[in-house]
């Protein structure tokens, strides 16, 4: 397994949520998502979940790669967390 980190990618997401007139609030909302989880994974608190990544690439019609990235050289500190997915 790679080690590394799925991270939103914030501008592409800030741009989509302005030209839609909604709010992050009202997104996760919609997508059915804990709001404060939702927060995490945007402001890369926490590592998108697929749940997340499924919806909000439906919800904007964007591929994965339009929205997310994969940093290879991010680690958690916990080794434990990266063998939980």
């Amino acid at each position: 397994m790679n080690a590394g980190r799925i991270r939103l990618k914030k501008g592409a997401f800030e741009t989509w949520l302005k030209g839609c007139g909604i709010t992050e609030t009202q997104l996760s909302k919609e997508l059915d998502i804990e709001q404060g989880n939702f927060s995490k994974m945007v402001n890369d608190v926490l590592e998108p979940s697929k749940s997340f990544m499924k919806k909000l690439r439906k919800r904007t019609g964007y591929s994965f790669d339009a929205l997310f990235d994969f940093d290879s050289e991010a680690v958690s500190e916990d080794p434990d967390k990266d063998n939980d997915r």
